[in-house]
């Protein structure tokens, strides 16, 4: 079957002209779109909730390249025979992803023990900048 899509495109470029839509009746933005919803990020969530989450990434980062065979005897052996046919394909990714998942556990514990390092420096600062500014108004209410 040929396609002629120069064809095509001519019958709906004749189509338009007929119809006298013009490109600027209509944009993407009048085109209804939902997003799709997205995670919260770590600063949109509690502290409480960051650690239930990273102590779910820790217990979950490892993932089994196989799930338990189930069925009737005839289907475990097809099944079985099927793993073993894909195995040298399914276990180096699988063992990939879990290197990369376990890399990816530490990289946030790391982070988070460094945003925690960084908001003691902070409060610190924070300190010292209030006994600072509280040394100069005494220093200032002295002159006068």
């Amino acid at each position: 079957m040929n396609v002629n899509t120069e064809e095509i495109m001519a019958q709906i470029r004749q189509d338009i002209r007929d119809k006298g839509l013009t490109s600027d009746m209509l944009s993407f933005d009048d085109i209804p779109y939902s997003k799709p919803e997205q995670a919260e990020s770590a600063g949109d969530i509690s502290g409480e909730e960051y650690r239930a989450r990273m102590l779910w990434l820790k217990a979950h980062y490892y993932i089994q390249p196989y799930k338990q065979l189930a069925g009737n005897a005839v289907s475990v052996v097809a099944k079985k025979i099927v793993r073993k046919m894909a195995k040298f394909y399914v276990e180096p990714v699988v063992f990939e992803q879990n290197d990369f998942n376990a890399n990816m556990v530490s990289v946030a514990e790391s982070l988070t023990e460094s945003n925690r390092k960084l908001e003691r420096r902070i409060e610190a600062l924070e300190r010292e900048n209030a006994e600072l500014r509280e040394k100069l108004e005494t220093k200032r209410r002295k002159r006068k």
